[in-house]
C-alpha cells in the first residue's frame, strides 16, 4: 500500500506529540483533582496528584495552571483526593517484597470507617518505570480508633495469627478466619461484616 509523503509526515508529527505528552511529567493536568489538605485546623484547597505508590507526599497546585508544590508526611495531617481520604498514621512496618522497612509517618487511605477502621498505604519497590519495579499495597486495621494497627498478611498462617485476636469477642468471626473463610482478599467484607453487625448492635 502506498502513503504519500503528506501522510507519513503527519503521522510521524503525531507520533511525537503523543511521546512527548506521555513523558513530561507537568504536561498532564488530567492527573489532578480537586481536593484539599489540612495542616492543623486550616484546610487548603486546590488540586492533587497522588501517584498511589508512595506513603510519603503528593503534589499540590492551588490553581491548574501554577506551579506545583511537593506536601510530604510531615508537612500536613490528611488530605482528599477525588473521593479518597488520607490519614497520616505513624509507627508502621511496611512489607516490602522479602524486606521490611520502617515508616515513622505514613499517608495512609483511610478506606472503611468504623469500629474497625481499613487502612491501605501504598509504595513502591524499585524505581518507577524502571525493571522489575512494582507498586505494593500494605493493609492495616485498627480497632476503636485505639492508634495501634495490624498488619495484615497475604500469607494464610500469619493472617490467621496477626488478626485471631483482634476479634475474640465475635466468635462467628473469630472462627472464619481461623476456618481459612477470610483472606487478604476478603479484608474489605471482614471489616464490612464486623462494622454492620456491632452497629446493629449497639442500635439495638
Amino acid at each position: 500500500m502506498y502513503f504519500s509523503p503528506s501522510f507519513k509526515f503527519w503521522s510521524f508529527t503525531l507520533l511525537l506529540v503523543v511521546i512527548c505528552c506521555s513523558t513530561q511529567p507537568g504536561y498532564s493536568f488530567s492527573k489532578y483533582k480537586k481536593g484539599y489538605y489540612f495542616k492543623g485546623t486550616e484546610k487548603v484547597e486546590g488540586y492533587i496528584s497522588f501517584s498511589f505508590d508512595t506513603y510519603e507526599h503528593f503534589f499540590f497546585k492551588k490553581e491548574l495552571d501554577q506551579s506545583r508544590q511537593k506536601i510530604s508526611v510531615f508537612d500536613c495531617d490528611s488530605f482528599v483526593y477525588g473521593d479518597k481520604k488520607f490519614l497520616k498514621i505513624p509507627s508502621l512496618t511496611l512489607k516490602m517484597g522479602i524486606w521490611n522497612k520502617s515508616a515513622p509517618l505514613a499517608f495512609a487511605e483511610l478506606v472503611i470507617e468504623g469500629p474497625v477502621n481499613l487502612y491501605k498505604v501504598y509504595s513502591r519497590l524499585g524505581n518507577a518505570g524502571g525493571a522489575g519495579s512494582s507498586k505494593i499495597t500494605n493493609v492495616f486495621l485498627e480497632k476503636n480508633n485505639s492508634k495501634s494497627y495490624v498488619f495484615v498478611s497475604a500469607n494464610s498462617s500469619k493472617f490467621k495469627e496477626n488478626l485471631s485476636g483482634l476479634f475474640t469477642e465475635r466468635r462467628d468471626i473469630s472462627q472464619k478466619i481461623s476456618s481459612g473463610y477470610y483472606s487478604l482478599k476478603d479484608i474489605e467484607h471482614l471489616v464490612s461484616d464486623y462494622n454492620t453487625s456491632n452497629s446493629k448492635a449497639i442500635a439495638k
